[in-house]
C-alpha cells in the first residue's frame, strides 16, 4: 500500500539505503552516518525516490540534523570547494626516499625494473631537501605539524643518513623558535631493524609486510624468520604510546584463504600492531601475477577478512569510507615525495621520473599543482564520497564498480553492531 503523507522528505541521492534483516539500513555517505528504520518509515515512489514518511520526531530530528535530506546541488559546491589544491604550510607531509637499493628482491616489487644506480651525492641530496623543509618551517605557525615518511628501497640501508636529517631537522626547528610537531614514519622491509634504531626517535611507526612463512620466503627473499625475529626483539617498545607498528598483508589468489590463520599467529606472538590487508597490484617488469581481482577482493575482504580481524581483536574500520573531501595528500601542494636521483612528485600517487633531463633538482620551493580539477562526472557522482573522485592510480569507467562490496560492509557492521539501531562509525 501507497502511504499517504504530507511535507515529503526526500532523501539525498548522497544516502545509501540497503535491505536488512526486515528493515532499511540508510547511511549517509558524506558523514559516515548510519540509522535503521522500519519498512514503514521508507518509502520509493515511482519516480525512484526515496522517501522517508516517518513522523516520529526523535528519527527525523537524527535525520535532519545528520544531513540526511541535504540538497544534491549544495553537497555538490561543498565537494568543489572541499577539492580546491591549496598551499598548506601547517599540515605538511614529506616523503624521502633515502635510496633506490634494497637488500630484497620482492617478487611483485614495482621498482625492479627502476633505474637504482642514478642518484645525487648524498650532500646535494640532503641540501634539497633541507632547503625545502626550511622554507616550510620559515612560513608555518608555531604549533603547525610535520609529517616526515622515510622510504626507499631499503631505507634502513641509510640509516645514518636518516639520523642526520632528523638532527638538522630540530636544528631548523629550533633556529625559528617554532614549537612544531615532527612525526616520523618508515616503510621497510624489517630485515635490519633494531633497538637502537627505533630508540633513536623520540616517535615512530613502522610499517611493514608480513604474510605466513611459506608464502612470505617465497615472495619476499626468504626473510621471514629474520624478520620475525627482529620485531620480536622490539615488541616491547612498541606497547609504548610513541611507537606504532602496521603490518601490511599483500593479498593474491594464493594467500588470501590463509589470512585468518596468519592472524592467529600475530596473536599468539603477542606483538601489537594494527593489521592492514591489500591486493598486490600487477606491475610491468614483476615476476609474480596475482590472479586476484580487486572485485572478488573487496567481496572476500568483507566475507572474511573483516570477521577474522574482529575475532582476533585487531582494529579494523567496517563502514565503508565517506566524506567530500579527497583522501589524497596531492590537496595540499605543499607536499612531496623526494627521489634520490633529484625528481620529486607531488605525492606517492604520482609514479617516480626515470629521465635525468626530468631531474628537478636543483629547484628550489616553487609550489606546483599537479592535480588535475576534479571533472564534471565526479562532482556530479553520487558515488563520490565512496570513491574520492579520479587520482593518478585510479581510473573510472562511468561507474563505481564497488558499490556492492560497500554496501556489504554496511550489512556486515549492523551484524557485528545488532543491539544498536541508531549508531556512526566507530
Amino acid at each position: 500500500m501507497i502511504p499517504t503523507h504530507t511535507d515529503t522528505k526526500y532523501f539525498s541521492n548522497y544516502i545509501d539505503i540497503v535491505a536488512y534483516e526486515g528493515e532499511y539500513a540508510v547511511y549517509n555517505k558524506i558523514n559516515g552516518a548510519l540509522v535503521l528504520l522500519e519498512p514503514g518509515c521508507v518509502y520509493l515512489d515511482d519516480e525512484k525516490r526515496w522517501e522517508c514518511v516517518t513522523k516520529d520526531e526523535k528519527i527525523l530530528q537524527y535525520l535532519e540534523g545528520n544531513l540526511f535530506f541535504t540538497n544534491e546541488e549544495d553537497i555538490q559546491r561543498q565537494i568543489v570547494l572541499a577539492n580546491i589544491p591549496q598551499k598548506d604550510y601547517n599540515d605538511v607531509r614529506l616523503v624521502i626516499s633515502l635510496t633506490e637499493i634494497c637488500n630484497c628482491a620482492c617478487a611483485y616489487c614495482y621498482q625492479l625494473d627502476w633505474n637504482h644506480g642514478d642518484a645525487l651525492s648524498t650532500d646535494k641530496y640532503k641540501e634539497w631537501i633541507l632547503d625545502y623543509i626550511s622554507d616550510i618551517v620559515r612560513n608555518a605557525d608555531a604549533n603547525a605539524h610535520i609529517t616526515i615518511k622515510y622510504f626507499g628501497g631499503e631505507p634502513l640501508l641509510k640509516a645514518d643518513f636518516m639520523f642526520e636529517l632528523n638532527r638538522e631537522i630540530k636544528e631548523i626547528i629550533d633556529r625559528e623558535n617554532k614549537h612544531m610537531t615532527v612525526t616520523y614514519e618508515i616503510d621497510s622491509n624489517c630485515t635490519l631493524l633494531t633497538r637502537e634504531f627505533l630508540l633513536g626517535f623520540d616517535n615512530l611507526s613502522v610499517a611493514t609486510t608480513l604474510s605466513l612463512p611459506e608464502d612470505h620466503d617465497t615472495l619476499r627473499s626468504k626473510t621471514f624468520r629474520r624478520v620475525l625475529r627482529n620485531l620480536q626483539n622490539v615488541a616491547d617498545l612498541f606497547e609504548l604510546p610513541q611507537y606504532r607498528l602496521n603490518i601490511e598483508y599483500n593479498a593474491h589468489h594464493g594467500n588470501i584463504a590463509d589470512f585468518p590463520e596468519f592472524l592467529r599467529l600475530l596473536k599468539s606472538l603477542k606483538i601489537k600492531c594494527s593489521v592492514f590487508v591489500v591486493n598486490i597490484v600487477n606491475y610491468k617488469g614483476t615476476n609474480f601475477v596475482n590472479q586476484l581481482d580487486d572485485e572478488a577482493f573487496e567481496k572476500i575482504y568483507c566475507k572474511s577478512i573483516i570477521p577474522a580481524l574482529v575475532e582476533n581483536g585487531f582494529p579494523v574500520d567496517i563502514l565503508p569510507r565517506y566524506g567530500i573531501k579527497r583522501a589524497c595528500d596531492g590537496m595540499n601542494t605543499l607536499n612531496r615525495k623526494f627521489y634520490t636521483n633529484g625528481t620529486q612528485t607531488l605525492c606517492s600517487f604520482f609514479p617516480k621520473k626515470q629521465e635525468k633531463e626530468m631531474s628537478d633538482y636543483p629547484e628550489r620551493i616553487k609550489a606546483r599543482t599537479y592535480l588535475n580539477p576534479l571533472p564534471e562526472k565526479c562532482i556530479k557522482c553520487f558515488d563520490f564520497p565512496y570513491c574520492g573522485g579520479e587520482r593518478p592510480c585510479i581510473k573510472c569507467n562511468g561507474s563505481y564498480a564497488l558499490r556492492g562490496a560497500m554496501q556489504d560492509r554496511i550489512k556486515l557492521y549492523l551484524d557485528l553492531q545488532r543491539e544498536e539501531n541508531l549508531c556512526t562509525d566507530t
